[in-house]
């Protein structure tokens, strides 16, 4: 595990706010639950009891986050931060943000995308507290494309190798030849 780089009990204020591309979150923030998922191959262990275990790689992490809004000029900042999430979605490719905070560090998760962003509502009627909610997942780049093939068919010059005609791809050839001498 690694490190956190601040403490609950030693820097609380660490924990209340969340730094993406560069700026503070507005409020205080609440960041939900991040959990690491590896995906395994589990197979049947021939002639045994139990399962042959295959790694097969590690799934994006997705967390929520929500953050406490008091007041007009909080409401105000979180206009202004929340655009930082926009993108084009004419494109294919989100645009990531680095983000910062200590339990997504834990869990090495530091370039995110959104894939959702709630409004800011009221807590309760006549309250002057608004909660907002981002759902995020965690951004890797596409893995490069394996561009080695095995051969699917035989070399140009090998004649052995070569697809035999069907009887009815002669035939059609047969009839074909016999209307062009005709």
């Amino acid at each position: 595990m690694a490190d956190l780089p601040a403490s609950p009990d030693r820097d609380p204020q660490y924990f209340d706010r969340v730094l993406a591309a560069g700026v503070l979150s507005p409020g205080i923030a609440r960041v939900g639950e991040i959990a690491r998922e590896y995906t395994w191959d589990l197979k049947q262990a021939p002639g045994a009891a139990g399962e042959n275990m295959t790694f097969k790689g590690l799934k994006n992490v997705v967390f929520s986050m929500e953050f406490l809004l008091l007041g007009n000029a909080q409401l105000q900042e979180w206009e202004s931060w929340v655009s930082l999430w926009d993108f084009d979605p004419t494109k294919s490719q989100p645009r990531p943000i680095n983000i910062l905070h200590p339990l997504l560090y834990e869990r090495q998760v530091s370039i995110v995308a959104p894939k959702k962003i709630w409004a800011p509502k009221q807590s309760r009627p006549g309250d002057n507290l608004w909660v907002a909610k981002i759902e995020a997942v965690e951004w890797r780049p596409p893995p490069k494309a394996n561009v080695a093939r095995s051969p699917t068919s035989a070399s140009a010059g090998s004649s052995t190798d070569a697809p035999k005609d069907t009887a009815r791809q002669q035939e059609i050839r047969r009839l074909t030849q016999q209307f062009k001498d005709a």
